[in-house]
């Protein structure tokens, strides 16, 4: 079984477990603590790269069109 590293907090974790986000694997516990997912469009972000709005947790590009 092939495995991967978590890039948050670097455990071994089996690759068809693990998380893609852009060229990183991440673990699912570092998944549910450092992203969410933008309430207008869905896209999983960093949590620490999202707006906190009235709407919610936004990407940046969903708070610019709202907000400009």
């Amino acid at each position: 079984m092939e495995t991967v590293i978590c890039e948050y907090c670097g455990k071994s974790i089996p690759k068809d477990k693990a998380n893609e986000y852009g060229d990183v694997y991440v673990c699912d516990d570092c998944l549910s603590e450092f992203f969410v997912r933008c309430e207008r469009c869905g896209e999983r972000i960093l949590r620490d790269d999202s707006y906190s709005t009235p709407y919610g947790r936004l990407c940046e590009c969903c708070h610019d069109d709202l907000f400009g």
